[in-house]
């Protein structure tokens, strides 16, 4: 016999029962019913050969619809020899229930179902905040009154505060039963973390979970005039591209705006998205929409694309596009200003002078409605999202999803230098702190992976593990300088050599519940990549190819005597180097204690220092090409491999 794709096989038809069958093939997109009875009994399939190349199980209990789902191991298909075509690995429960796994398997006479009870996760928690204020947090499954509204089942840990140094003053429950909105009584700072206990889920059970977090890259600000908006908006941040704005004022548009903005600043073009999904209607000119402008100031020139409430008699609304292309001038309409009769997706973009704004419903899919060239914006402009509700006094609220800025934000082109040491079989990874975060990736060879070629681009990787920041460690006489560290095992590498460098990321989290204090660095450049053995300190320093070399003290190889020591340029493999290590006794004086014999091949050079040899610290490597003093050469990548 064989089951079809839309087949359907039910062996015990009434009740459970045997079906015996000299073979049977089940196909992809075939359907089998089986019948569980409570007593250890279900439906079973005799058939002397057996072929397997799909099929989907339901498992109901006998004479229902219900699934069936009695942990235990129960006997599907009995069958003679090895089972053909694509095997048990085809088969699927059709049913599957929250809870519980499902294991196909075969004994040599017998395909099994194996059902085992899954324990659910942990119960988990998020946070979220713009303003530092309001804090979102949302559970990961729904919570109970009124123990989630006690402002004493939550504990905010923040820099600056011990403990409870900042207090939950309301906590509110949103219509979801999952997202709790707490307000503190001071701002939480830039990474905190929330504790939560004592909240009860559905089935009562107790929730002790806790969330680091940070504030976003959002800010939040009222703009408008002494009276107008009434009263500050507030926003209330559901993730990171997720937030519900509440905003009152009397419009955007005229000379002034009036308004709660949610913006983050960037730098030449731009493209920012978002998808509308609520706005309370107030009167026909409430508004929510995409706005770019120079300052936040009400009279700034600036560029929106909008939309406007839906009129409940009439169930329409419009597309609002409106430009100030001078400070303090009047605003105006341009473009096309289409009937709609509902919110969703906008963009607005810059190329240049250029702005374009569109709509659309999947934000994928765009149509374009209005364009504005206007050269007096600056370079660095604020974008964001404005709410009105056009009659000052009375809140609106507008909610939206996947809210994105892309483009450059400012200090983006800053990128920090990293110092490397080791310790105590340890890499240690420091940098400065810089406008756009960074953290650490590794590869083990500059020529990449021996699969995809010599020639392809290495395999970084970033490295999972822990950025610590003097913010919350505070400096030390480890850490005398402010600054972001990472330690990473040696014992993680398995080659004898790797390569570190620093990559940029959305964002680093340092943790503020567990920090542990730095040490000290020596100043290698983030051009320089290094592996030593365990116990030994290894930094290092790229010349400068703009002058002549200036070591300062505080920039130092330290490494144990007795080690040969081969310096590979990967940048070129026809590259001769000239390699110089000098001890810096003082200020301005200093002694070379190994070089080479000035010319390498294949692009190495090697440095053999001797066992007597004192390699102490302030101890500099300069490196040139040949035919170059090391008082002035090109930078090179190295990489230190330890023999």
């Amino acid at each position: 016999m064989t089951v079809a794709s839309g087949g359907v096989l039910v062996p015990g038809n009434t009740g459970t029962g045997i079906l015996t069958l000299s073979g049977l093939s089940l196909s992809s997109g075939a359907t089998n019913n089986f019948e569980f009875s409570g007593t250890g009994t279900n439906d079973l399939v005799i058939a002397t050969t057996l072929t397997i190349n799909g099929g989907e199980i339901n498992l109901f209990q006998v004479g229902t619809n219900a699934a069936f789902t009695t942990p235990g191991t129960y006997n599907l298909f009995q069958h003679s020899g090895t089972v053909g075509g694509t095997g048990i690995g085809a088969l699927s429960v059709a049913n599957p229930q929250v809870g519980f796994s499902y294991t196909f398997g075969d004994t040599g006479t017998n395909v099994t179902l194996t059902i085992n009870t899954v324990s659910p996760p942990p119960p988990s928690i998020s946070a979220y905040t713009v303003d530092g204020q309001i804090l979102a947090v949302h559970f990961s499954e729904q919570v109970q009154t009124p123990s989630c509204l006690n402002p004493a089942n939550y504990t905010i840990y923040t820099k600056g505060f011990s403990g409870t140094g900042v207090s939950v003053t309301n906590a509110t429950l949103l219509s979801d039963e999952q997202t709790v909105v707490l307000r503190v009584d001071a701002p939480v700072s830039e990474f905190y973390a929330v504790a939560v206990s004592n909240v009860l889920d559905f089935s009562s059970n107790n929730i002790v979970a806790s969330s680091t977090s940070y504030l976003g890259d959002w800010t939040a600000t009222t703009i408008g005039v002494s009276g107008d908006p009434a009263t500050p908006g507030n926003v209330v941040a559901f993730y990171r591209d997720a937030m519900q704005v509440t905003a009152n004022g009397s419009d955007i548009g005229g000379t002034n705006d009036h308004c709660h903005y949610v913006y983050d600043k960037v730098t030449g073009n731009f493209e920012a998205v978002a998808d509308f999904t609520r706005l309370d209607f107030i009167d026909r000119e409430t508004k929510a929409c995409i706005m770019a402008r120079d300052s936040v100031a009400p009279g700034s020139r600036t560029v929106v694309v909008g939309f406007t409430a839906i009129v409940p008699a009439a169930s329409t609304n419009r597309v609002v596009l409106l430009a100030r292309t001078n400070s303090n001038g009047t605003a105006f309409a341009f473009g096309d200003l289409p009937q709609l009769n509902d919110i969703g997706w906008l963009r607005l973009t810059r190329t240049n002078t250029v702005f374009r704004a569109y709509y659309g419903t999947n934000g994928v899919d765009w149509i374009a409605c209005g364009a504005v060239t206007n050269g007096s914006f600056g370079s660095t402009l604020h974008v964001g999202l404005a709410v009105t509700s056009h009659t000052n006094g009375h809140d609106t609220v507008a909610a939206v999803n996947q809210f994105g800025l892309a483009g450059d934000r400012p200090g983006t082109g800053v990128v920090p230098t990293m110092s490397v040491n080791i310790v105590s079989n340890q890499l240690v990874a420091k940098w400065q702190r810089t406008p756009r975060d960074f953290s650490v990736q590794v590869t083990d060879s500059l020529t990449g992976s021996s699969s995809s070629g010599t020639n392809s681009p290495p395999d970084w990787t970033f490295v999972l593990l822990p950025v610590f920041d003097t913010t919350l460690t505070g400096t030390n006489a480890f850490m005398p300088t402010a600054g972001r560290y990472m330690t990473i095992p040696l014992n993680l590498f398995t080659n004898n050599s790797m390569f570190v460098r620093l990559a940029q990321v959305d964002r680093v989290i340092p943790d503020p519940l567990g920090v542990t204090p730095g040490m000290i660095l020596s100043q290698a450049s983030g051009n320089m990549s290094a592996y030593a053995p365990p116990g030994n300190f290894l930094g290092g320093f790229l010349v400068n190819p703009s002058g002549a070399v200036t070591i300062p003290t505080t920039n130092y190889l330290s490494a144990g005597p007795g080690y040969s020591y081969t310096f590979n340029t990967t940048e070129s493999t026809n590259l001769n180097t000239v390699l110089v290590v000098k001890k810096y006794i003082s200020a301005g004086a200093s002694t070379a204690i190994a070089t080479n014999a000035g010319v390498g091949n294949a692009g190495k050079a090697k440095i053999t220092f001797g066992t007597s040899t004192s390699i102490t610290n302030y101890t500099a490597i300069l490196a040139a090409t040949n035919g170059f003093t090391p008082s002035a050469c090109s930078p090179l990548r190295l990489r230190i491999d330890f023999n």
